[in-house]
């Protein structure tokens, strides 16, 4: 008896670091499923709320939703889309410029000299070519390798959208029969979790883009719609969206002088206390409380093993990873509740 739950032990041990393996080397496939997922999820809340309200059928609910999506993305390319296009090329240009000068004075100082010679030797050329580094950058940099991403990940999105309760049902009966009620409950709640998560996020996101793109027009950092749209998609990564988004700004600003770069970073440093007070609280209460340092180490960890799609992603599968634990591990092992 006690070798054969020796070998039952082996046996799953085993079966646990192979199934860990192979979703290692599908983790790209498997990230563009849940990319997928969270589309469907936001689809499913806005299309489930229009029929709610209108009494039409859910399909039919979902059909206007994405005309809807799309009527509201080819209006405003047509509204404001030359406008934006032209202020990205310009921003392009102006923070090439900025980063050269920036680069030019650094060399000006033995400190700066040393500087930039130890982040000449940090990416030598060799890396960009050779190795998995060298296909990561391969794949990012290939416009045609994103392009199809998105439209896989589109594809899968309105796929699960369009049947939800199927999809649910056919990962339901991969559980046991006697687990299957709760593998349900499970599944609800993470939905709900992540479609008021992404319903939080949005208006953060919306808040921050208006905020810093009207906070630069007003200070007159050039671009500043380009940079306030920026900042807007960027504030979905956290911790290291803002960063970054804050980057060309202040590269733009230190050109026009010193009190220019107080300022804008002066902005970037409200807006960012403003939604970190104030909208994410929001956010917790409405979805799930992930405590910040989680939220570091997820960002870092998956950014380490998963590259970009894992920063991007880090949140949101923390969220689901947070809600499996009190509900699986707290509630129904431990029998806490609250």
């Amino acid at each position: 008896m006690e070798q054969r739950e020796f070998h039952r032990r082996v046996t799953f041990v085993a079966a646990l670091a192979i199934g860990a393996a192979l979703v290692f080397q599908l983790r790209g496939l498997l990230l563009l499923v849940f990319g997928g997922i969270l589309l469907a999820v936001a689809l499913d809340g806005m299309a489930e709320a229009l029929a709610r309200r209108s009494g039409i059928a859910r399909r039919w609910a979902l059909a206007v939703v994405v005309v809807l999506l799309l009527t509201l993305l080819g209006a405003s390319s047509a509204l404001i889309g030359a406008q934006v296009a032209s202020q990205i090329s310009g921003l392009a240009d102006q923070v090439t410029r900025a980063v050269e000068g920036f680069s030019e004075s650094l060399r000006g100082t033995g400190i700066g000299r040393v500087i930039l010679r130890q982040l000449e030797e940090a990416r030598p050329e060799n890396m960009l070519n050779s190795g998995i580094f060298g296909q990561m950058t391969g794949v990012a940099s290939s416009t045609l390798g994103v392009l199809m991403d998105v439209l896989i990940l589109v594809v899968i999105g309105l796929y699960f959208a369009a049947t939800p309760a199927r999809q649910a049902e056919g990962a339901v009966r991969l559980v046991p029969p006697t687990h299957r009620a709760r593998a349900r409950e499970l599944l609800g709640v993470t939905g709900r979790s992540l479609r008021r998560y992404l319903l939080g996020k949005l208006a953060a996101m919306t808040l921050v883009a208006v905020l810093v793109g009207t906070g630069l027009a007003l200070i007159g950092v050039p671009f500043p719609i380009a940079l306030g749209i920026l900042a807007g998609l960027l504030d979905f990564v956290p911790i290291f969206g803002p960063i970054v988004a804050a980057v060309p700004a202040l590269l733009l600003a230190i050109g026009q002088g010193g009190r220019q770069t107080l300022l804008v970073a002066a902005l970037f440093l409200a807006v960012q206390q403003l939604e970190g007070y104030f909208v994410l609280p929001l956010i917790e209460k409405r979805a799930v409380h992930v405590p910040p340092v989680l939220t570091v180490i997820s960002v870092v960890g998956m950014g380490v093993l998963l590259g970009l799609p894992g920063t991007i992603l880090a949140e949101p599968l923390t969220v689901v990873m947070v809600v499996w634990v009190r509900k699986i591990w707290i509630e129904w092992t431990l029998g806490e509740t609250g």
